[in-house]
């Protein structure tokens, strides 16, 4: 009701808070076919404070940053709750950040934050500034869970891209050389960090070693948990 497009909400992801888990939260996708050529994505947030005999329905907490509609798609997200905590984040975009949306009045209000940072956020892919050829490490998947302190936990695995062309089209690889669980938790001050300060290198598990071998990085078992 109310809403640009006549959407059908899918690809739900429901949690419920509270003190007895009777507040119920769902987030989930949409898709509408505009024409034959073009379809446009728009993520949505459900709650529910009376068992699901009736719901409130708005647009996902991205609203609140304009970044609702053909940003994240379907299953580009997760969710958890605890207590009167709930948290979503959202992945699998190549021209925006990965972000957690976390509330801790059970979804009146959201707090946002950067988990991974895209240096060419939000640039049109049609404009030659989005092309680059060095290899990106970026984000494929993503998972969170909060404890018992609200404090988000949150891993996210990468592969590596490059934009070369102007388009919607990128090449991706995934193997040895690209394969890792990052990690990263509310606690921390600033979105996962390169450690050559490289921004393409932010979410980069593995590095060269002398010779014809690759290594993963060392000294950083923080921002990976896995590889």
């Amino acid at each position: 009701e109310g809403q640009q497009y006549a959407y059908a909400m899918s690809w739900p992801r429901v949690v419920t808070s509270g003190a007895n888990n009777e507040i119920i939260h769902v987030f989930a996708a949409a898709q509408y076919s505009i024409d034959a050529n073009t379809s446009s994505n728009a993520q949505f947030y459900c709650r529910s404070t009376d068992g699901g005999q009736t719901w409130d329905v708005n647009w996902s907490p991205l609203f609140n940053d304009d970044e609702h509609i053909d940003v994240y798609s379907a299953d580009d997200y997760a969710v958890s709750a605890n207590g009167d905590a709930v948290v979503v984040a959202y992945s699998g975009s190549l021209s925006h950040h990965v972000v957690i949306y976390k509330s801790e009045d059970n979804g009146q209000t959201w707090e946002r934050r950067i988990v991974w940072e895209n240096p060419y956020y939000g640039l049109d892919w049609e404009d030659e500034a989005s092309v680059y050829t060095d290899t990106m490490y970026g984000p494929a998947h993503v998972s969170v869970a909060l404890d018992q302190n609200a404090v988000a936990h949150v891993a996210l695995s990468s592969y590596m891209y490059t934009h070369d062309a102007v388009g919607t089209t990128y090449t991706v690889w995934r193997g040895l050389s690209s394969d890792g669980i990052a990690y990263w938790n509310s606690e921390s001050e600033t979105p996962i960090q390169a450690v050559n300060d490289n921004p393409h290198d932010a979410l980069r598990l593995w590095f060269p070693l002398e010779g014809e071998y690759i290594g993963h990085v060392i000294d950083d078992s923080v921002r990976f948990c896995g590889w």
